[in-house]
């Protein structure tokens, strides 16, 4: 999940290398990444207060409101 700038590319390494594991043993992995990012690697602010921490908003992300 993001969290900073500073460790997006990490992030994103990881989620690559997270994929291809689960791709050799025939599981399915979620990318969670692309929905609360920004852009930067940071949570988008509607998802979060503190930068860090997901607010009531963040578990819902993606779905529609109805």
């Amino acid at each position: 999940m993001p969290r900073r700038p500073k460790y997006a590319d990490r992030i994103d390494e990881l989620n690559v290398a997270y994929a291809a594991m689960t791709a050799e043993v025939g599981a399915s992995y979620l990318d969670l990444w692309p929905t609360p990012a920004d852009g930067r690697g940071a949570l988008r602010p509607e998802f979060t207060l503190d930068k860090l921490h997901f607010t009531g908003q963040g578990p819902r992300m993606g779905r529609d409101p109805a």
